[in-house]
């Protein structure tokens, strides 16, 4: 659990087919990095909640078949963020000049994150950090 007790989910799971297979999205956004942990414990979080709906997409999508012999989704993870201004949490939002990525390890997850106005699908999905 997250601090307060709640448990936090992230903001967007989106489900994509490339290459015959099936891949999610977990996304979160923010407006700063001021808290950087708290993003990549949402998307942790996220997880069985994004289990749950695929099975059940796969239970509506093949109703003769066993469920529980399906291959797993493969899941990315991703936290968006408006701009770094770390210390600047209370200031009007301005966008960046530039846009600044990477990929960090939490947990054993690999979770790309971005600075900027927009992200491209196949970047976020992409397994080169």
């Amino acid at each position: 659990m997250l601090e307060g007790g709640r448990r936090k989910k992230c903001d967007y799971a989106l489900f994509v087919s490339r290459d015959d297979r099936e891949e999610a999205l977990l996304i979160e956004m923010k407006k700063t990095r001021k808290n950087h942990s708290s993003p990549f414990a949402q998307l942790r979080q996220s997880v069985p909640i994004l289990e749950y709906l695929d099975a059940l997409a796969r239970i509506e999508a093949l109703p003769d078949d066993d469920p529980a012999k399906t291959t797993p989704v493969k899941i990315h993870y991703a936290v968006l963020y408006e701009r770094d201004g770390r210390n600047l949490d209370k200031q009007p939002t301005r966008g960046v000049s530039a846009t600044t990525s990477g990929c960090e390890v939490y947990r054993g997850m690999d979770i790309r994150w971005r600075i900027g106005k927009y992200a491209a699908l196949s970047d976020l999905l992409s397994a080169e950090g």
